[in-house]
């Protein structure tokens, strides 16, 4: 396992993490952004699974790590909210 790996597993534990403890604070629960939600957290979750248990290299798929990036920065500018992330035009205006 090397220190790519490493972080990729680290981005994936702190994606999963931000939307674990996602606060909705009155806002309209839509069944479409929890499904979406959901997913995301057992890509996550099974990407860091299939790291560690070696079936997936880094070096091999050198992409992973953008995406991990960008996956877990969005969810913390938005704070965990899925639905500002599907809705890509109100992300990039904010």
């Amino acid at each position: 396992m090397t220190a790519l790996d490493l972080l990729i597993i680290w981005l994936c534990i702190l994606s999963i993490g931000r939307l674990i403890t996602y606060r909705r604070e009155g806002a309209r629960f839509k069944r479409y952004y929890g499904v979406i939600a959901w997913l995301l957290v057992c890509c996550l979750g099974a990407l860091a699974i299939y790291i560690i248990g070696g079936r997936i290299c880094s070096d091999e798929w050198p992409i992973l790590l953008p995406i991990t990036m960008m996956i877990t920065l969005a969810l913390f500018h938005t704070r965990g909210n899925v639905a500002q992330l599907v809705n890509l035009r109100r992300f990039l205006h904010d």
